[in-house]
This record gives structure tokens, sequence and C-alpha cells, in this order.
């Protein structure tokens, strides 16, 4: 439900501990996880010593603070706007939740006004890797920066010697590193969406800025989140093995992939065995033709090694209790892509017909692309 700050501390529930709750942090009460979640504006490092960037974000960082919670939890999550003049919501990407905490703004709920407050509460019913972000106005609010990982931990977790969380994603900045506000620009819409100029990963330029400290024999999960609006990550780390076990937070039969192709709002789970020399360096790349460079340094600690072979230890998890579709009673829709989308005016086919984007942008004000 949409109410004041105000009024919601007169219903009685801050005096129950709810809003004293430090961000993002949760603790039992009465069988629930509390969350509290502030969006707002802040300005953040990009590197080390850099100059700041301005961001919309929740509690004070990009991405916003991990939401961790375990097959089963119920949960009540708290969202303050703390946004000038900026409606928002937020959504849980991926979750099966009910459709009045589906964070869609005039379907599931109306948007959450400057100075309210929303209560979000639902049962988590699979694990996996997830995310959330406002579903306001995405185009912009997501690559200012309001997301941030959500993670539920299985009943029966594999056997790994830690878990790493990366959220990818791009911002388009100046000379001076502050955000471009050239959101919504029809020649992005009409070609491949709205790409950044420079890459992050957990919020930091990537490249040798991000560097994963390992020692060699030791397993790592890596959950990997690609939270930008546009772009698509082809990952590629040389003389390592990557094996999925889980996309878009399901869990598939483990595959070893040369190259983990990620488009904007997937994820995928990889079991990664570090098996290379002590004190060696190592490259996760992007590979991707529209942006080719180095995403993180992998640098191997000059220490004995785990184990001298790789963990024998199986690395398929269990599915989640998923509906399966009819596919005897399913119905064939068919969807003709055809191109022409450069140009001044923007036209492109629809229905057969040559049809001019910026007009319909302009008349409908809303408009799919793919």
């Amino acid at each position: 439900m949409t109410m004041s700050r105000r009024d919601f501390l007169k219903t009685g529930a801050a005096t129950a501990g709810l809003a004293a709750l430090p961000p993002g942090l949760a603790r039992a009460a009465a069988g629930t996880r509390d969350f509290v979640l502030n969006a707002g504006h802040f300005e953040q490092a990009l590197t080390r010593g850099g100059p700041m960037t301005d961001f919309w974000g929740f509690n004070r960082s990009v991405p916003g603070p991990e939401l961790r919670f375990r097959k089963g939890d119920r949960v009540r999550i708290v969202a303050n706007n703390d946004l000038v003049g900026v409606d928002t919501t937020v959504h849980w990407h991926g979750l099966r939740v009910p459709n009045a905490m589906d964070g869609v703004p005039y379907v599931t709920q109306y948007p959450i006004k400057p100075g309210e407050m929303y209560s979000y509460e639902f049962q988590v019913q699979d694990s996996g890797t997830f995310w959330y972000h406002p579903h306001q106005t995405s185009f912009e609010q997501v690559p200012r920066g309001l997301y941030g990982p959500l993670i539920v931990e299985e009943d029966a977790p594999i056997e790994v010697d830690r878990e790493v969380v990366w959220v990818l994603s791009d911002v388009r900045i100046d000379a001076k590193g502050r955000q471009l506000g050239d959101f919504g620009r029809v020649l992005d819409i009409a070609n491949d969406g709205r790409l950044g100029n420079v890459v992050l990963v957990n919020g930091q330029q990537a490249g040798d800025n991000v560097t994963l400290a390992v020692r060699s024999g030791e397993r790592v999960r890596l959950r990997l989140i690609n939270a930008a609006s546009a772009r698509i990550f082809r990952l590629q780390l040389a003389e390592h093995r990557l094996r999925a076990i889980a996309l878009d937070g399901q869990a598939i039969r483990p595959r070893a992939l040369e190259t983990v192709d990620l488009g904007p709002g997937m994820r995928v789970d990889l079991v990664v065995d570090f098996m290379a020399a002590p004190g060696s360096e190592h490259k996760l790349m992007d590979v991707d033709r529209r942006s080719r460079g180095q995403l993180a340094r992998i640098s191997y600690l000059d220490a004995a090694p785990v184990r001298e072979k790789p963990l024998g230890a199986p690395i398929e998890l269990a599915a989640n209790d998923l509906p399966e579709p009819d596919v005897a009673r399913a119905i064939d829709h068919y969807i003709v892509f055809q191109g022409g989308m450069r140009g001044s005016p923007v036209i492109g086919m629809i229905d057969g017909k040559p049809t001019n984007i910026q007009e319909i942008l302009e008349k409908e004000k809303l408009a799919w692309t793919m």
C-alpha cells in the first residue's frame, strides 16, 4: 500500500522497530523479515580517487544493498521515495509474487510519490539469483542507478568455497563524470538502445579497477546480473573452465561454456574452479562486438593452493517447483522483424507498412522495440 511517511508513522509500524532498521538490514519480526529501501539522490566515485558521479539509487549506493533471503521466507520491504519530483516503484525481477506486489505503475499499484512509501509483502517461493529495480520510467531510473541484487539461497546449497555477486551495468557520463540526461532519445530507441560509455561492475569502472583475488584451487560460485538497459555482455575468461548451473534464477543441467552471453536483465550462475598458478594474473573479458574490453582482473594470491585438484562435489542445483506449460494446447504467434530503423526520419515496418517511428513516440507516448 502507498502512504505518506507521516501516516505510516501514525500506524504504529515504526514503534515496532521497522522504521528504525538500518538501510537494507533484515531481522526476524513476528515471523517476517523486514528490509528498508530508500530511493534517493547521491554521488559516488567510479574509481578510487576519481571524480564523483551523480546517481539515483537505493540506500546511497550503486548497486543498492544485496537482499538475501531463504526459500519460504516471509518478507516485508518498505520502499521510501526520497527522490525530488520523481515517482518510482520497486519490481522484483524474476520472483513470483502476488500481483499487487509486482511494482508495475498503474497496473499493480500507483507509483510511490516523493515523500511517500510503499510496503511490499510476500513469501519467497523460488531460490536463485534475481534483482530489483523500478518499473516507473525504467529507461531512465535504472541507468541512473536504481537497481540492486536479490539472492535467494537454496535449502541444500552446492559445495563451494565462497560466493561472489557481480552486478554488471553501464552509465553515460561527460568528461567531468556527470551523468548525461539524454534518456529517451529516439535514435537510441530506434537502434540498439541506450548504451553507456563506461561499464560498471558493482558500481565501479570495469577494467583493472575491479579485482577478484583468489587462491589457486578455490571453487567460487559467481552470480552475474546484467542491470544494463541495452548492453549485451559476452564474457570470456581464458584458461579457465566456466560452468553454468542456473539461468535467470532457474537451475539448469551444468554445462561448460567458452563464452557467457548475458543480455539486459539476465542472470547466470557460474561455478569456476580457479586452478592457475599462484601469483598469476588473468583478465575477465567482454568480447561482444560492440563493447570489447576488460571487465575485471583475476589475481591469484601468491600462497599455497587450497587444493591441487578441482573439488569433486556435485554442482547440479535442485529445480524450483515451477508449473509446466501445456505445450499441446499452445497457440502459435508469428512476429516478423523487419529493418529500416536508421535514417531521418526513423522508419520501421509495422504490419508490412513503412511507419514513422518518431510520430508514434510523439503521439502514442508508448512504444516497444526489440
